[in-house]
């Protein structure tokens, strides 16, 4: 009986055993816990990132993506909600969410920047850029739109690259630059106008925006 209580008992301590080596210890868990709302935390910066692009410029979101986020949300909710974080919530998922959603952002900003609107407020901008002298200056609008180019993106830089181009559009309006201007001030920037280039609607042009002293010239 003893020798066959023994066995018993091996077999179940064995068996013990085997089970508390797979479990995890409370280090381990809290490593997981920390792991889990660190992600969950970037997802929730991200989210908040795309939200302001698409209240800036809507772009197409898959159906598999948006599928991919509410599943990370659900993850999150469910720990919040009961205040731990079981096996059955893995982060996987909340990872994943965190890659789509800089796809998502690497999409919008190239949408953006090759937007019409924008890419013409740019170049224009660019092109005022040497008689402009008014505040905020061009050189700074363009900074501010072309910022969103960074790796490091936040809700302050989507709206304010936002606010820029809304401010170079309205400043491009007031000079009213027509096609012959434009060709005027192609010349400008590259250093190549010279008096010829300057006929009366240039002149007009100048005075009417407050630039005629602030054009010099200059003998090569």
């Amino acid at each position: 009986m003893i020798i066959e209580d023994i066995i018993d008992y091996t077999e179940n301590a064995n068996s013990l055993a085997e089970k508390l080596h797979s479990q995890e210890t409370a280090f381990e868990k809290k490593e997981r816990e920390m792991d889990f709302v660190k992600r969950f935390s970037r997802y929730v910066e991200k989210m908040a990132i795309v939200e302001a692009m698409i209240n800036v410029m809507p772009i197409i979101v898959k159906t598999s993506e948006s599928d991919i986020l509410k599943t990370a949300l659900s993850s999150g909710q469910r720990v919040y909600k009961n205040l731990q974080i079981s096996n059955a919530v893995p982060s996987n998922n909340v990872q994943d969410a965190v890659d789509v959603l800089d796809k998502i952002s690497n999409k919008w900003k190239k949408q953006f920047l090759s937007s019409v609107q924008v890419n013409e407020t740019l170049r224009m901008l660019e092109l005022v850029m040497p008689i402009y002298k008014g505040t905020p200056s061009p050189k700074d609008l363009i900074d501010s739109i072309q910022a969103i180019d960074d790796d490091i993106l936040s809700v302050d830089l989507i709206n304010s690259a936002k606010d820029s181009v809304d401010i170079g559009t309205e400043i491009l309006s007031s000079m009213e630059i027509d096609d012959d201007i434009k060709d005027f001030l192609k010349k400008v920037s590259t250093n190549s106008a010279s008096l010829l280039d300057v006929n009366e609607s240039i002149l007009q042009w100048l005075g009417n925006n407050d630039l005629l002293n602030k054009m010099k010239v200059s003998i090569n």
